[in-house]
């Protein structure tokens, strides 16, 4: 781990520490699967609630973290799986029955049994930005879909391959998994091989495409034909008869709810913004892309302060990814006067392509971007920019008023930010409470799969009890006609089925501060290895030398 860390951070200019982190979904993702694996596919929950609402009065609601000694360092989070409308909470999948054909099953339903009891090999097409990614896909696939795993890795980050696969070495000496390298050569080869029964991939929604229709025109091409026959009912099918899961992005919206705030609190959850714009250079498909407030705010100024000093506090990353540089151009064209932010780095060079560097078009060191004070209208809601960009829209129309201001901002993120993958909401306590109907509301309305509370949308990914992928609810995607953020759920290792959304909420304020996620943590280096060694097999020892070092943040 200590090994990838370090080559990671050298390619892409980033700390040690900071890549460390990046470890620790793997190491609770392989500790939860074997905890789930023991209990037969069916760990138990801490709670399983009914959740009545306005539209749905027999939603499921699953509290699963934090719990054992996690709840000591977590304290105040709690980790929810809203279950599919309708839907039982039921666990395990394959592990959860013994077929026979005495069961009581239509013939589909003992068709899609028997194909899951047969297994298979899958191919899993690794996602190029962060190794924690393709990891736990292949783990998702090797665990809950019972199928051996050939991963390739993506050429931008195939580098890790060595370390994953010494990493899965048993895994890898039993035959279960193994890793391959090459282009989208190798890539179109695999995913056409007789004896590849799935694939899953985490990438855009283009890629999607290129692998089930064999590309953006021959998509529109089917498509138009339907049209042209009527639609309606009818289903087009794709070229490939694979099932292939996909997880594929979103333009994340952070809704900032009006209250009474005083400095700190600006100061703290302008920081969680800041980390969920900065992590890895901004290459994560949970990267803040949209931050949401009311015009009418009289804090809201006030905000934005503390926003551009947690960003311009910020040494700017190697946007290391391949396309860096135009997404940087096309934002700066669209918003000519948006904001340079971000200290000098010794040394750093102007915002230029890096033809040393094989990935094309990437770039050395730009300074973060932000567009603040745009309407809806002037807002891109539709491009996920991938790199250090951000953009504030200021909601009017809702006059200061928290109940309103969250009615209009769920209806603004959900019907207007594309996507569905992920989604932050701050809202202090005393307005929590004063608007609790509300509140409530609001988390039930987002859809999407995973909503972070108080908290940047990175721990919805990284608490490994949740699942990860795009919404559940069957109404923004999803399918092979229009794919959206993605149609399965990753990670969920406590193995719960029918899963709509995640939530993740987090206390106002989180103690020791400057917490483990944000940017202003300067002892990353140090609580990384400790927090990692925590994550593994947590122990009391272990947590009193994490809080030693959390303390030193």
């Amino acid at each position: 781990m200590e090994e990838a860390s370090l080559t990671a951070a050298q390619v892409k200019g980033s700390s040690i520490g900071d890549e460390i982190l990046n470890w620790t979904p793997i190491l609770s993702g392989l500790r939860e699967y074997i905890e789930a694996l023991r209990h037969h596919g069916q760990p138990k929950p801490l709670a399983i609630k009914k959740h009545p609402t306005r539209h749905h009065p027999d939603q499921i609601v699953v509290e699963v973290f934090p719990s054992g000694l996690e709840a000591l360092v977590w304290g105040g989070f709690r980790g929810e799986i809203w279950i599919q409308p309708g839907k039982p909470p039921s666990q395990g999948g394959i592990y959860s029955y013994n077929y026979n054909k005495d069961d009581d099953d239509d013939q589909e339903t003992r068709k899609q049994k028997n194909e899951k009891l047969a297994g298979g090999i899958a191919l899993v097409l690794g996602a190029g930005n962060q190794q924690a990614v393709a990891a736990l896909d292949i783990l998702h696939k090797l665990v809950i879909d019972n199928e051996i795993v050939i991963c390739k890795l993506n050429p931008i980050n195939e580098y890790q391959g060595p370390f994953l696969r010494r990493a899965m070495l048993p895994l890898v000496n039993k035959g279960f998994v193994e890793f391959v390298y090459g282009g989208p050569d190798v890539g179109k080869m695999l995913v056409e091989h007789p004896l590849v029964k799935s694939v899953h991939l985490t990438g855009s929604e283009g890629t999607y495409d290129a692998i089930v229709w064999g590309g953006a025109q021959q998509k529109e091409a089917a498509l138009k034909k339907k049209r042209k026959k009527g639609g309606g009912g009818i289903v087009v099918e794709p070229p490939l008869k694979k099932h292939v899961g996909a997880e594929l992005g979103c333009v994340t919206p952070y809704i900032v709810v009006p209250g009474h705030w005083n400095k700190e609190d600006m100061e703290y959850h302008a920081e969680n913004i800041a980390a969920g714009l900065i992590n890895n250079a901004g290459h994560n498909c949970l990267k803040a892309e949209i931050v949401i407030t009311d015009i009418a705010w009289p804090q809201r100024e006030e905000f934005l302060e503390a926003l551009r000093a947690r960003i311009d506090a910020q040494y700017p990353k190697y946007a290391y990814y391949p396309g860096s540089g135009k997404k940087f151009d096309d934002f700066r064209k669209k918003y000519p006067d948006a904001e340079e932010l971000g200290r000098n780095r010794e040394g750093m060079e102007d915002p230029a392509a890096d033809d040393s560097n094989k990935n094309n078009n990437a770039v050395k060191y730009s300074k973060w971007l932000l567009k603040t004070g745009l309407s809806p209208e002037q807002a891109d809601t539709r491009t996920e920019n991938w790199v250090g960009v951000l953009q504030e829209v200021a909601l009017p129309g809702c006059n200061g008023d928290a109940s309103t201001f969250l009615k209009e901002a769920v209806k603004f993120a959900n019907e207007q930010c594309w996507g569905s993958l992920s989604c932050s909401l701050t809202i202090h306590p005393a307005t929590r409470q004063q608007h609790k109907e509300a509140y409530t509301q609001a988390i039930t309305d987002l859809k999407y799969g995973s909503i972070t509370v108080n908290l940047p949308t990175l721990l919805g990914f990284a608490i490994t009890r949740l699942g990860w992928g795009a919404w559940g609810g069957g109404e923004t995607g999803g399918t092979a006609e229009s794919i959206g953020s993605g149609n399965c759920f990753v990670h969920n290792t406590m193995m719960f089925e029918h899963v709509e959304k995640n939530v993740l909420s987090g206390p106002f304020r989180f103690h020791p501060q400057p917490p483990v996620w944000s940017g202003a943590n300067r002892n990353m280096d140090k609580i990384g290895p400790v927090l990692a060694r925590f994550t593994t097999k947590p122990t009391i020892w272990k947590l009193l030398a994490l809080a030693r070092q959390a303390a030193l943040g």
